[in-house]
């Protein structure tokens, strides 16, 4: 795979991948892993933004100490969405060693390109001390905390959320098996998300994204829809 276009975070650890896991796709799983990790985080933050008319706000428009809380939330999410990464490497055996050296690896390329606030990977470890219900709580009350419109959200988002970080990791390693295991308990959470008549709640690659329910990170109508 060439490395035109691609970031220099993802080269860098696609290469520490490979010699680290003696493997020659590096290069392939670091840029799923990047991008579907973005996707998810890009999605819920401006989800979180969205006011009751479902307009953004322009961030040249808000206050300094706002902007800087949402900052402080996108950081939140990154560490949150690091650390459930790590749960799905651990839980599939995706790499030979989940710690420290999978938790590095990604941290690292995560935050290659970042100045942040917070100390993430900080966050990232006192997330994976936690259990699955323990890192889900503190995770919406920081968010809460940060940005007051998080309270809007459906509670489930926070539900599927983890799941969802850690079908982008097993997809990132081409684990469908791992994926679909996980899509199924997603939907355990929400039988709604299996009506989609386009998508039928199946997982999508690559990126894609249903039109019509939003799958992977379903849009507000469906998350409420009356099962």
């Amino acid at each position: 795979m060439s490395t035109a276009g691609v970031l220099p975070a993802v080269v860098k650890a696609a290469e520490a991948f490979n010699q680290h896991e003696n493997r020659r796709d590096g290069l392939e799983i670091a840029g799923r892993l990047a991008s579907g990790l973005t996707a998810l985080r890009e999605s819920l933050f401006r989800r979180l933004l969205e006011s009751d008319k479902g307009a953004v706000k322009d961030s040249m428009l808000v206050p300094t100490s706002q902007v800087r809380s949402q900052q402080m939330a996108a950081e939140e999410i990154e560490a949150f969405l690091i650390a459930e990464s790590v749960v799905a490497a651990a839980r599939f055996a995706l790499v030979k060693e989940v710690r420290p050296w999978y938790v590095s690896w990604l941290t690292t390329m995560r935050l290659e390109a970042w100045a942040p606030l917070s100390d993430i990977p900080k966050r990232v470890a006192g997330y994976l001390e936690k259990s699955a219900d323990e890192r889900r709580l503190d995770f919406s009350d920081i968010l809460v905390r940060a940005v007051p419109e998080a309270r809007r959200a459906p509670l489930v988002v926070f539900r599927l959320l983890p799941m969802a970080a850690q079908i982008a990791t097993a997809q990132a390693f081409g684990d469908q098996k791992a994926a679909e295991t996980l899509r199924r308990e997603q939907v355990k959470i929400l039988p709604s998300i299996g009506y989609c008549k386009r998508c039928q709640g199946k997982l999508l690659s690559d990126g894609k994204k249903c039109p019509v329910c939003g799958n992977p990170s379903w849009s507000f109508e469906w998350l409420c829809a009356v099962d």
